[in-house]
């Protein structure tokens, strides 16, 4: 699988400050694990992109240096990796460290939902970050984009897999909202259209 990724350039970061990062961000937008031989077991900290939590999402509206997020998800996905791609073109750097404890409380929410709607919804808000990094000006690789959306697309029908459908609906989605140039309420309008006809599909 990993040298089907590196044969469609898959793993290509999106700026050369990502090099060395053992999550990145490619340059279709999409975040990939490029250097599995990374652990934080083995290190103090590593530069990844690896940073997101439901516990430190935070959510529209706020400025923070300069940075203000569009609010084009319903649930707040990828804010944290967006905040990153903010600071690493101003030359700073992203990373986890060995260190720290987090407890989960088992309990519902947006993010961690208990129904397969939510599911399903979620899947396609994950995979809609290349609509984000276009949004904030970075260049997306369209034609790498839209083969590997190809691909999610014959697999999901091999599969039947529901994971697989949200994430070629997601990347529709995404293409045809950088294509077409829709500002960030667009992009929410056709989540939710999304969300209640999975609604009346799976109750």
């Amino acid at each position: 699988m990993r040298f089907l990724g590196h044969l469609i350039g898959f793993y290509k970061p999106l700026i050369k400050e990502l090099y060395g990062y053992r999550i990145i961000v490619n340059d279709m937008g999409l975040l990939v694990r490029a250097n599995c031989e990374l652990g934080i077991e083995k290190h103090d900290y590593i530069h990844t992109f690896g940073i997101a939590g439901v516990n430190m999402s935070f959510k529209s509206g706020s400025l923070i240096a300069g940075f203000t997020l569009p609010g084009y998800t319903r649930r707040g996905f990828h804010n944290e990796s967006l905040l990153a791609l903010h600071f690493i073109r101003q030359g700073l750097h992203s990373a986890i460290f060995n260190g720290g404890f987090v407890e989960h409380l088992e309990r519902e929410s947006l993010s961690r939902p208990k129904n397969k709607v939510s599911e399903f919804m979620i899947a396609i808000e994950h995979i809609l970050f290349p609509y984000g990094v276009y949004y904030y000006g970075f260049k997306i690789n369209m034609r790498r984009l839209k083969l590997y959306e190809r691909l999610v697309k014959l697999y999901s029908k091999l599969s039947r897999a529901t994971i697989w459908r949200a994430y070629a609906i997601g990347l529709g989605l995404a293409i045809e909202a950088i294509e077409n140039g829709y500002e960030p309420r667009e992009v929410r309008r056709k989540l939710l259209e999304i969300e209640q006809k999975a609604k009346a599909k799976y109750g």
